[in-house]
């Protein structure tokens, strides 16, 4: 039994992150086959898709590896000859992309794609076993040690030998010398690899302190980046109506300077009339007639003033009313960019635009004289948006509709397939039930025979006894004897034709046993094998109709 893989196969952050490492390897190692599945909701390929990798992958471990007739076979001998610690179902091999089989088939060429890599880097190195790492430092330090020490014995001996004990005394202080020497070094050594795995080990704890709140930061550069773009846009749009504005301005310093103008020529005429007026003799009645005059231009001044006042407040209401009426038709124009791009109307050459340009926008050139939203808008929408979203909204119904009716008849192949799971199963229950039977009898016929064959022990045992008693009755002896050989030869004939008999009926009692287990065990394996390609067939409809 294998072993359970701890590695988190079934989590979604795993498998995304698995997939990546397997798109990666294969565009950066020259594999030149499709690659639909990157594009498909859920990354699961289809078993052509599945094959091409494998094989490309084996191919990366042994350029000259064929596949053989049966992929399933080579695919599970190939993972074992690796020496991959986990167990491959076969039956996982018939729907490599149903959600039981594609995480532990997924573990299994993400597992290989880190050995490759290790490999590669490995070989890049200098090999798995380079120069520099040829022999352990320990063994080479014994070894070193043993051809001194081998070295040390063959002079001291010699000189024990030559009974020179002077020379036996230096040579045992120089080896105890060396020997400290070569101890005091290979401690220091072993303190220095200590001290440099304490480093590295405190390396590693800062790395992985590090990485873990790499999420988190990645998560707040997307968000950052975001906001970005989002107040680039609003500068964007500033701009736009601080030139709108500023030519607003100019066309109300125009108007100013003209009413300034205005105001400077009706001052000259005062000016000229108060000096006519101060030239002339007034009358009483001219008097009063000019103070009445002066009264309504007065009264008309500031009739004047209060409408110039009432348009600036009225003007400046409209313009605060465009601005929202504007804010509101951005929004509106981003809800519609945003449910378009859902649908894959958006961009342009999406999925189903079908050629036709979905896309609305303000015309800014138009903003400031337009009269209706038609003028605002850039794009025509009653004659080129509406009609292209009818169409695609029938085309949706259409599909949705035979979703529908595919998801139906789905449902009533699996309803099908399930009643004949269950009768396959009554007919296992039954066949199981004929074989209790059969062992039943065949037990109960053994015993029989095994009863029978007692007898004729216990006969045979009489007789043996009978031929003592007439031993002492030569001719009486003889004769019996005769008969009964002939007896025996009869009996053995029978019962080797019995044991014959018995043999023949088990041989085809066992035949057929294990014909019938064999077709029950074939049986349910096709049957399980239907009704996971149904519930796969059904779940990948499921997700088509949900992903329209």
């Amino acid at each position: 039994r294998g072993i359970a893989d701890p590695r988190p196969i079934g989590e979604k952050d795993y498998m995304n992150q698995s997939i990546h490492n397997l798109i990666d390897y294969l565009l950066n190692n020259g594999y030149d086959q499709r690659m639909d599945f990157a594009a498909n909701k859920g990354w699961r390929p289809t078993g052509r898709d599945f094959q091409n990798i494998s094989c490309f992958l084996f191919k990366q471990v042994d350029p000259n590896w064929q596949c053989g007739a049966k992929f399933e076979d080579e695919f599970i001998i190939m993972f074992k000859s690796l020496g991959y610690p986990y167990t491959i179902s076969k039956t996982s091999m018939s729907a490599v992309g149903s959600p039981h089989a594609w995480p532990q088939l997924l573990g299994a060429l993400q597992w290989l794609i880190e050995l490759l890599i290790y490999d590669r880097e490995a070989t890049m190195s200098g090999g798995h076993a380079a120069a520099a790492f040829d022999e352990p430092l320990p063994d080479r330090t014994a070894k070193e040690g043993d051809a001194k020490f081998i070295e040390y014995l063959g002079l001291a001996y010699g000189a024990f030998l030559g009974g020179n004990d002077e020379e036996y005394e230096d040579l045992e202080h120089e080896f105890t010398a060396a020997l400290a020497a070569q101890t005091s070094e290979v401690k220091q050594l072993v303190a220095a690899q200590e001290e440099d795995q304490e480093k590295l080990m405190r390396d590693i704890e800062a790395e992985k302190a590090t990485g873990a709140t790499l999420p988190a930061k990645k998560e707040k550069l997307a968000v950052l980046e975001s906001d970005h773009e989002k107040l680039c846009d609003f500068v964007e749009k500033l701009k736009a109506h601080i030139s709108t504005l500023e030519q607003k301005v100019s066309a109300k310093q125009a108007d100013l300077a003209a009413a300034r103008a205005e105001c400077s020529e009706a001052k000259e005429t005062v000016k000229t009339l108060k000096s006519r007026v101060q030239s002339q003799e007034l009358s009483a009645d001219e008097a009063q007639r000019m103070v009445c005059e002066r009264g309504r231009l007065e009264q008309t001044v500031n009739e004047a003033t209060a409408y110039h006042q009432s348009m600036r407040q009225s003007a400046w209401e409209a313009d605060m009313e465009l601005r929202r009426k504007r804010e509101d038709l951005e929004r509106s124009i981003h809800a519609y960019t945003a449910q378009a791009t859902a649908l894959q109307l958006l961009p342009v050459g999406s999925k189903n635009a079908q050629g036709v340009d979905f896309r609305v926008g303000i015309n800014e050139e138009k903003w400031a004289t337009s009269t209706g939203l038609a003028d605002v808008l850039a794009t025509d929408v009653n004659a080129h948006i509406l009609p292209a979203l009818a169409k695609f909204k029938e085309l949706v119904g259409r599909k949705l509709s035979e979703m529908k009716a595919s998801a139906s008849l789905l449902a009533d192949q699996e309803e099908h397939s399930l009643e004949a799971l269950e009768e396959a199963s009554d007919h296992l229950n039954g066949l199981e039930a004929k074989q209790r039977k059969l062992e039943d009898a065949l037990r109960r016929e053994k015993e029989g025979q095994d009863a029978c064959l007692a007898e004729r022990a216990k006969e045979h045992a009489e007789i043996e006894l009978e031929i003592d008693e007439l031993r002492d009755n030569p001719a009486e002896r003889e004769r019996r004897r005769a008969q009964q050989q002939k007896k025996n030869s009869e009996l053995r004939t029978l019962l080797q034709a019995q044991r014959e008999a018995n043999e023949a009926e088990l041989s085809r009692t066992q035949e057929q046993l294990l014909g019938a287990l064999g077709a029950i065990a074939d049986y349910k394996e096709h049957a399980a094998r239907k009704v996971a390609e149904v519930k796969d067939h059904v779940n990948q409809k499921e997700k088509s109709v949900r992903g329209i």
